[in-house]
């Protein structure tokens, strides 16, 4: 990797956070939390891992954490591209992989949603 390619990465990597800055590991966490500031959780454009399986981590994530709640309906892909900077095709194939795991499902022309956990009440 070229020396402008690990600035690159670097700064892909950070969040501003107050007046600091913050090193984070992609996908590992939901974000920063410092003084209630949660900063999103980035993709990163120069890693290994494809950018539909970072997106797919990042989504996980939210759902595991509870932020997404069973029946809760996913952010729309519009919001989801300009959220992450990824294409409208990362974000399908993001949400694919997730509905292929059985943590959501797809209703035309409705949205995605979390699907609720074997013997939930609703």
């Amino acid at each position: 990797m070229t020396e402008q390619h690990g600035a690159l990465r670097l700064v892909a990597n950070m969040a501003i956070v107050g007046n600091s800055y913050d090193r984070r590991n992609v996908g590992d966490q939901a974000g920063i939390r410092a003084g209630g500031y949660v900063a999103p959780v980035s993709i990163d454009p120069y890693g290994a891992k494809p950018l539909y399986a970072q997106l797919a981590a990042i989504l996980r994530g939210r759902i595991g954490s509870g932020e997404l709640e069973p029946l809760a309906r996913l952010p729309s892909e519009s919001t989801l591209v300009q959220e992450h900077g990824v294409s409208r095709d990362t974000v399908r194939r993001a949400i694919r992989l997730l509905r292929e795991e059985g943590l959501v499902f797809t209703l035309g022309q409705r949205g995605t949603f979390v699907k609720p956990k074997p013997g939930h009440a609703e």
